[in-house]
């Protein structure tokens, strides 16, 4: 029986064409010994185990039959709880499960049956580095769920001993070389999504998985883990030009951001100000796709544009789009992500000793001061909404912004029925703030453009009247109920 803690990090290479097994011929080093791999996941008709977070797998390696229990760790992208055994067939062995609670669990679910299978070449490297004992391995093969498939490429850096950072370095190195990116999926989930698969659209943010006593520390990193997996989530349909996958990307990078300012006690220092430049650099590079999206949906609207003007939008979109889509592949913005999942998991930040005291804050103490902070600095920039120019507008919307990202973050940590109905109701008003707002910005930004082109162009339409005055209300109402609503967090 192996250790129970399986720490590693995932790095998922580029689709090849055609899509056909091929090893890098470069980025990893020579030798290597491989492996034929064969594994099952098991699991109820129900996907029991998959509800339960858990994955039972039988690994076939030549003549040996391996047996691997995964749960959820503490680490997120990087640390599960692992058990493994050795076994003599080619059935799952319940009994080979140490832990007696989900010995019961995965017992008491159902007849266990095969689900997914995978069959990939594994080339392994184990590699001494200062100190640390690291296990790269590159996986080439096919994940099958029925009779749908999907290509396995990825490579794997798994830490025996040492230090987590020592993974990072290893994974810098690889990617400076060969056109890899984090990897947020395992290969059952992956396989999961196959026979269930998503439902059409971009994905959304997904609020972290909180606890009223933790500390603040692993709150910020369950919530900057949240984030990130929101935005590699999105990238596939970023690169496929998906307007929804763009706007949601922004919304992950936006959430991450704001998440570093709720923090910001804990964070504060030259490091964290590198990766904050880094995220508003990679945010902004998404700023004119994201204009030219709502401009030729108000082009759509409007509906008296003349054609060619929609053409040459629609070229000005395609632009940009490859703009964004060259920066997400650069190796720049690649090593960036690296670097910015080590900064959750691996930095400095949490070593010094002039915030250890904060740090160590319950979260549900340091939410109720940041919140009840937050919310009278709203209610006081949004007062009298409808007497404000565009632009102090638009700070309350941002002040909306961020405060809305903070109730949703930090719901967790105030438990009871009456905190979860107060959350709701100050939720749905920020919700209806930034709704009414948002669209006042659409609006201005697709004026601007509109105005622009019809500088340069004489025949352009002039923009729709829309009732902004309707939208002002609604911001004003919203607003209003935002104040009046009890706080959650006392």
């Amino acid at each position: 029986m192996t250790s129970p803690r399986e720490i590693e990090l995932k790095l998922e290479l580029e689709p090849v064409q055609p899509p056909a097994p091929q090893r890098p011929k470069r980025g990893l080093p020579p030798g290597g010994e491989t492996h034929h791999l064969v594994s099952r996941i098991f699991d109820t008709e129900d996907h029991a185990l998959q509800r339960s977070g858990l994955v039972l797998r039988l690994r076939r390696d030549g003549e040996r039959r391996i047996q691997t229990l995964k749960a959820a760790g503490n680490g997120g992208l990087l640390d599960r709880v692992e058990w493994e055994t050795e076994l003599q067939g080619d059935e799952p062995d319940l009994d080979a499960i140490p832990d007696a609670a989900i010995r019961a669990e995965i017992a008491g679910a159902g007849p266990l049956a095969p689900v997914l299978e995978t069959e990939f070449e594994r080339t392994c490297w184990h590699l001494r580095r200062e100190g640390s004992d690291l296990e790269l391995a590159l996986d080439i093969g096919a994940i099958r769920a029925g009779s749908a498939s999907t290509p396995i490429r990825e490579i794997e850096i798994e830490l025996k001993s040492g230090s987590v950072t020592s993974m990072f370095d290893l994974a810098r190195e690889i990617v400076a070389v060969l056109p890899a990116r984090i990897g947020i999926q395992s290969k059952s989930e992956r396989g999961y999504r196959l026979l269930s698969p998503p439902k059409p659209g971009a994905p959304k943010a997904r609020p972290p998985e909180l606890i009223p006593g933790m500390p603040a520390q692993l709150a910020f990193q369950a919530i900057a883990r949240s984030c990130l997996t929101h935005f590699r989530q999105c990238e596939p349909g970023i690169l496929r030009r998906e307007v929804e996958s763009l706007h949601q990307g922004r919304v992950a990078i936006r959430r991450l951001r704001s998440a570093f300012k709720l923090f910001k006690p804990l964070l504060d220092g030259p490091e964290t100000e590198r990766i904050t430049r880094g995220l508003r650099g990679l945010f902004q590079s998404f700023g004119d796709a994201r204009n030219l999206d709502v401009y030729l949906a108000r082009l759509a609207v409007d509906g008296a544009a003349p054609s060619d003007l929609r053409v040459q939008m629609q070229r000005n979109r395609e632009a940009a789009y490859d703009r964004v889509i060259r920066n997400l592949r650069s190796k720049r913005v690649r090593l960036f992500m690296i670097d910015l999942l080590a900064f959750i998991e691996t930095g400095g930040w949490q070593r010094r000793s002039d915030t250890a005291e904060i740090r160590a804050q319950r979260l549900s103490v340091y939410a109720s001061k940041w919140l009840d902070k937050r919310w009278r600095r709203l209610g006081k920039s949004g007062r009298h909404l409808d007497r404000l120019d565009v632009e102090t507008r638009h700070r309350v919307r941002i002040d909306g912004k961020v405060f809305r990202y903070a109730v949703e973050f930090f719901a967790g940590a105030f438990p009871g029925r009456k905190a979860k109905k107060r959350q709701r109701a100050l939720s749905d008003a920020l919700s209806a703030l930034q709704e009414a707002l948002g669209d006042l910005n659409d609006i201005d930004t697709a004026k601007r453009m509109m105005e622009a082109e019809a500088s340069s162009q004489p025949d352009h339409p002039a923009p729709s009247e829309v009732d902004e005055a309707a939208l002002v209300e609604a911001a004003c109402e919203a607003h209003d109920r935002i104040r009046k609503t009890e706080p959650f967090w006392r």
